[in-house]
């Protein structure tokens, strides 16, 4: 009797384990935040051939790529750590690659790619685009900072990921969803819906969202909102549960109060929310082009529709033509702000007190003919870059207006150039053509442009293009035969500073535009990512 109850003792202490074992252990249907037991492809370092590390750059999946070669000891001294990263980072749907630049066609690969060090490890996030010059498909990068020697270690991994993964996924309640589920089916865009298990978002949850954002807008329901667990019938422990809401369904089969469980069955993820692979393939198998093509087409409808109304009954919209500015007769008064009619009165405030450059006719009376052509021509060239203004000194004098007049002097000059910046000189030095004031006042702009020589260093081009997108600027490429920028560029250049970068390629060679698609020279080029949200965070507005 004593062994029997023994037996009985252990057997419940045995079955009291098995269950705080299973009470310990998350819902399958949980987010995984472990790596899984099964080691596909997914959950090692991948070997990437030329091939392959294009098809990266056109697809939209989370990558982290290696550049290595065998000859590098400090690419080999990381190759552990990152097989470790690989496994951790599986159920997020993140894949990490090895691009071996020796191979056949790698020194090209890393040569478009800009590298300058090796090991280069690289995270691709943003979806793909096409450069409109070079015809290739492209995205662009976050490289890790490795420090002096190439060190690396998984903490810091994790903290590169954290920092840089920017989250997509709406978080909505009761009072939200509604209109957020409305805005996104009128934009002919389906909806991932998320009961999700916690009050942050997943990585895997972010994963997907950057992955198939150009089809689905992406909602999570924390697990506080309990109005939902009630709507959909599910319980607190069996969250977190993944929906696909389909736009042609309408917004009423998916709202609280008047759910369509059948439609809800219809599109409801029934596996494991930690295999990343099969919600790719469940989200994949729901992408539906028809309604987005069904909202472009009604968008397209509206823009012709109103495109007709504005022509009217004609079919033909007026014309208007740029009025040349020509410089008057003595007395007569020019339009602000192309040409400014300056006096004694506003001379101070409007050319002394202003940053920009000058050029200021002091007419005299009996000129005309060649200084009235040239002035033409230079305020043509003038324009946008510096002020220009005229004071009529012989409509002063004979209106006896002596501080005008005293305005004018007595220098045989009758062009001046007011250069550049804050403090101007009350007595600038007076030119006898428009054509040497309009050379002094031009050469005081500051030149703020980038210079890459003639864009046979691609890694130069692109290191300027990259810097500019992480600063929160879209760079123009400024392609030219000449080795100084024009006046114009410097002047937009100064003045758009804040939003643009401007790079300055002078004398490109054939090799250089064949990769912008053999871009006329001279031109400029504006280049916008799809999604500059990308390369933000929260921290410090930008990357």
């Amino acid at each position: 009797m004593k062994r029997s109850a023994a037996k009985r003792c252990l057997w419940v202490a045995v079955a009291l384990a098995t269950v705080l074992m299973l009470l310990a252990i998350r819902p399958a249907k949980a987010f995984a935040g472990e790596e899984d037991d099964d080691d596909d492809e997914e959950g090692r370092i991948q070997d990437l051939s030329v091939g392959m590390y294009r098809d990266i750059l056109e697809g939209s999946d989370v990558w982290f790529v290696d550049f290595t070669k065998d000859d590098c000891p400090a690419c080999q001294n990381i190759r552990q750590v990152l097989g470790e990263w690989a496994k951790e980072i599986k159920p997020y749907g993140i894949q990490v690659g090895s691009f071996g630049i020796d191979q056949k066609g790698g020194q090209k690969v890393g040569k478009d790619a800009g590298l300058n060090r090796l090991p280069t490890l690289r995270l691709l996030l943003s979806p793909p685009s096409r450069n409109p010059y070079t015809g290739k498909m492209n995205r662009i990068p976050v490289d890790f900072p490795f420090t002096e020697g190439g060190t690396l270690d998984i903490k810091m991994l994790r903290a590169f990921l954290r920092k840089e993964m920017p989250n997509k996924v709406q978080a909505v309640t009761a009072e939200t969803y509604p209109g957020a589920l409305r805005k996104a089916f009128e934009d002919g865009m389906n909806v991932v819906l998320t009961l999700s298990d916690r009050e942050k978002t997943p990585t895997l949850l972010k994963t997907l969202a950057l992955t198939y954002g150009e089809d689905f807008v992406f909602l999570e329901v924390p697990p506080t909102e309990t109005a939902f667990l009630k709507a959909f019938n599910v319980k607190l422990e069996d969250l977190a549960e993944l929906f696909v809401l389909g736009a042609k369904h309408g917004a009423e089969a998916f709202l609280l109060e008047s759910l369509d469980m059948d439609v809800i069955a219809s599109g409801k993820y029934r596996g494991e929310l930690g295999a990343a692979a099969k919600v790719k393939a469940f989200i994949k198998k729901h992408i539906d082009v028809s309604a987005k093509n069904a909202t472009k087409a009604k968008d397209a409808e509206e823009k012709d529709a109103n495109g007709t109304a504005k022509r009217g009954s004609g079919g033909k919209t007026a014309k208007k033509g740029k009025e040349k500015k020509k410089a008057p007769p003595a007395g007569a008064g020019l339009p602000p702000p192309e040409i400014a009619e300056l006096n004694a009165t506003n001379f101070k405030e409007q050319v002394f007190g202003s940053k920009i450059g000058w050029l200021v006719w002091f007419q005299r009376e009996g000129q005309e003919g060649g200084n009235e052509e040239e002035w033409e021509k230079y305020t043509d060239k003038a324009e946008g870059t510096l002020r220009c203004g005229v004071v009529d000194c012989a409509g002063a004098a004979a209106a006896r207006e002596e501080q005008t007049v005293a305005l004018c002097g007595k220098e045989k000059g009758t062009f001046k150039a007011y250069l550049y910046g804050e403090d101007k000189e009350e007595e600038n030095k007076g030119f006898a053509t428009v054509e040497e004031a309009y050379q002094e006042a031009a050469a005081s702009v500051p030149d703020v442009l980038k210079r890459v020589g003639d864009g046979s260093n691609q890694f130069l081009i692109e290191n300027e293009i990259n810097g500019a997108f992480r600063t929160g600027r879209f760079p123009v490429l400024v392609f030219t035969k000449k080795p100084e920028p024009a006046l114009l560029f410097k002047a937009l250049a100064l003045v758009l500073e804040p939003a643009l970068t401007f790079i300055l390629i002078s004398n490109p060679s054939k090799d250089t535009m064949s990769r912008f698609n053999n871009a006329n020279v001279p031109s400029v080029n504006v280049l916008v990512p799809q999604d500059m949200d990308l390369y933000t965070n929260s921290e410090t507005g930008v990357v």
